[in-house]
């Protein structure tokens, strides 16, 4: 019951400030191999807040707990290793793992898949072969969420004041991009010519039903 009343204030807070951050990362190797990072940033979010919440609600949102939770799914997975976690600041965190090949990447991403926030679930699963990249991700909004859903659509204008929250999404690749197709939003190939990044905004996943994400990248 605490962690429940917990995640229905943090999604409160979410929706009144839109200032959170999540970026994960994937890293690929030559082999197939390769590291996942998710980060999550609610530094600014908190900033902004701090003034207007309990102290006991502050001391509820233990961050190494989280991370400590994050951390023992990934452990027993096959072709998974090295799980760790870092702290970057009092609100911002990073859980990271290597992976053996797609397969055991997918399996990772599975545990993830059955995790609904509130907000919904986004399955995801990853394909690679001979240079090619792809990620397929979809939506299903939760029936927890229940009027919130709509109320988001209508606070749109509110967002755009103080900041849409942001999904981002790093690929590292083991040679140069020849191609990178996302559907809906655009792909971004840095300098080195080995990187893509991509920025959604987070309430788009919680307005979408299906495909949210499809990532072709060749390389």
């Amino acid at each position: 019951m605490r962690k429940l009343i917990v995640t229905l204030c943090l999604c409160f807070i979410l929706v009144l400030s839109g200032c959170f951050n999540v970026t994960e990362e994937i890293t690929l190797r030559k082999n197939g191999s390769g590291t996942s990072r998710v980060t999550v940033d609610m530094s600014s979010m908190m900033g902004m807040l701090s003034a207007f919440i309990p102290d006991s609600l502050k001391e509820s949102m233990d961050l190494d707990q989280l991370m400590s939770t994050d951390m023992g799914k990934f452990t027993t997975v096959s072709g998974i290793s090295n799980v760790r976690s870092e702290r970057l600041g009092e609100y911002a965190y990073a859980i990271s793992y290597d992976f053996a090949n797609m397969e055991a990447l997918n399996k990772a991403q599975a545990l993830n898949n059955e995790t609904d926030t509130g907000f919904g679930k986004m399955a995801t699963r990853f394909t690679s072969k001979k240079g090619k990249l792809c990620r397929e991700t979809n939506y299903s909004s939760s029936e927890a969420a229940g009027e919130e859903e709509h109320s988001l659509q209508d606070n749109k204008e509110l967002f755009a004041m103080m900041g849409e929250p942001k999904y981002t999404v790093i690929y590292h690749l083991p040679s140069k991009i020849k191609k990178a197709s996302v559907k809906g939003v655009d792909a971004k190939v840095d300098k080195d010519g080995t990187t893509v990044s991509i920025e959604y905004n987070f309430t788009d996943f919680m307005e979408a039903e299906g495909k949210i994400m499809d990532h072709y990248i060749k390389y």
